[in-house]
């Protein structure tokens, strides 16, 4: 008997390590069924199904019905060849899902003349831009899909990346197409600046699709060899007049007449042509992010010719920055409704300096340029940087329109405080002067 009892306590001792084995082995119940145990010991936390399987946001499901294929009045020759690629779908897609639900949809186009509208009657309606947007309405059925037409006459790039914020980012798009290959230069601060401008599209807030144009003028110039490096580097769709209606007029097949009535600009039936491209590249893209959408785009962290001017900052008198106004007064309503807040020194205004100053690794001009046509014509002004030297600026020129110039460039890479004058110079007391803005790299 004495031997038993001694046994026994051994044989329980056995049975629950045994148990406490098994039970480590196979996982606990409150783990797989967090409601079975709902005040889990530390040892044993309940495990969250949102965890392990995380369900997708609302942002990430990208349901898009199946769309109707347009009867385009261009050749198929004519479509195939414009499309230069359809790029990465992800973000289109998200814009196409928001005007398919009956969403509001913000299209901009950010360009020169062309997508102004120059030559097409009654552009508003009749531009290019105007044109994809009809089409998105009619082939969406939602009138919730508006136009932002960033155009302007005989502006690069350069200036395009200083604008875009107020004139296009701020009004947070869904898609943004740009339009500068017979503006800009095939030199490398162009391409540069050209690729700032898709960079910081890509990077804003919204973080919208964006589409690239590539025009021509009659003599078959056109930027379009290095902006496709560009856009082949960030996966975007692109769109080419050069390859399509100029190739076929190269070609005898149509005039450049059916296109243009000068030596650039697409006129009224020239819009619809283009119109159709970029809804045919559409239509294209559509498709791929129906069958092969990626889970997701991110913008590339190295560049084809860099990013020296995805950070641009522009100022005017909306913004809440320092300014000694001098003779100079806030508003600039006689010129461009863009450019409405800028600063204007009136003829026989005065001559105190306009001051300004900003920390920057270069600081630029925006003014407006006129002839007068019958007002007086826009006067020269004495621009000096830190007190130096004055750099005359005539604003006498162009046909009425945005020019910029380059005030002072950081010998190296270090930004540095600077301070700007602008005062009329004496031969132009009786003009006028616009400064539409201050840009500067920081």
């Amino acid at each position: 008997m004495r031997k038993f009892h001694r046994i026994l306590p051994l044989l329980l001792a056995l049975t629950l390590l045994a148990a406490c084995a098994g039970q480590t082995q196979s996982p606990s119940p409150s783990v797989q069924e967090p409601t079975a145990s709902p005040s889990p010991s530390p040892e044993e936390p309940s495990a969250a199904p949102s965890v392990e399987e995380p369900s997708p946001s609302p942002e990430e499901v990208i349901d898009l019905p199946e769309l109707t294929l347009s009867e385009f009045t261009l050749s198929e020759t004519i479509l195939q060849n414009s499309l230069v690629s359809t790029g990465d779908p992800y973000r289109f897609a998200k814009a196409f899902a928001k005007a398919a639900a009956g969403e509001e949809v913000i299209v901009a186009a950010i360009g020169g003349s062309i997508t102004e509208g120059m030559n097409a009657s009654n552009k508003a309606n009749n531009c290019y831009a105007a044109k994809l947007v009809s089409w998105m309405q009619d082939k969406f059925s939602n009138n919730k899909i508006t136009l932002i037409n960033a155009g302007e006459s005989g502006t690069p790039s350069k200036l395009g990346v200083m604008r875009v914020q107020k004139q296009v980012l701020d009004a947070k798009p869904d898609i943004v197409f740009v339009e500068f290959a017979v503006n800009d230069g095939s030199d490398a601060d162009s391409n540069t600046a050209y690729e700032g401008l898709v960079r910081k599209i890509l990077n804003s807030e919204t973080e919208p699709a964006v589409g690239l144009l590539f025009t021509v003028n009659e003599v078959g110039y056109s930027n379009q060899p290095n902006m496709a490096k560009t856009g082949e580097h960030y996966g975007l769709p692109m769109v080419s007049i050069p390859d399509s209606i100029y190739a076929e007029v190269q070609a005898g097949n149509m005039l450049w007449d059916d296109y243009s009535n000068d030596d650039v600009h697409p006129h009224t039936e020239g819009h619809a042509m283009v119109g159709e491209l970029l809804a045919y590249c559409m239509e294209a893209v559509y498709e791929q992010a129906r069958t092969a959408l990626p889970e997701s785009y991110t913008v590339p962290a190295d560049t084809v010719f860099g990013d020296r001017y995805e950070n641009i900052v522009f100022l005017n008198q909306t913004d809440e920055y320092a300014v000694e106004l001098g003779s100079f007064t806030e508003g600039t309503d006689d010129t461009r409704p863009m450019w409405h807040n800028g600063w204007k020194r009136s003829p026989n205004g005065g001559n105190e300096p306009f001051v300004i100053e900003v920390t920057a690794k270069e600081v630029f001009m925006i003014y407006w340029a006129t002839p007068g046509y019958g007002n007086p014509a826009g006067g020269k002004a004495d621009v000096s940087v830190n007190g130096g030297e004055a750099k005359t600026v005539n604003a006498g020129g162009s046909w009425g329109s945005p020019l910029h110039t380059s005030l002072w460039k950081s010998d190296g890479d270090a930004a540095e405080a600077v301070n700007i004058s602008v005062q009329m110079n004496e031969e132009s007391d009786a003009n006028p002067f616009w400064i539409l803005g201050i840009a500067y790299i920081p």
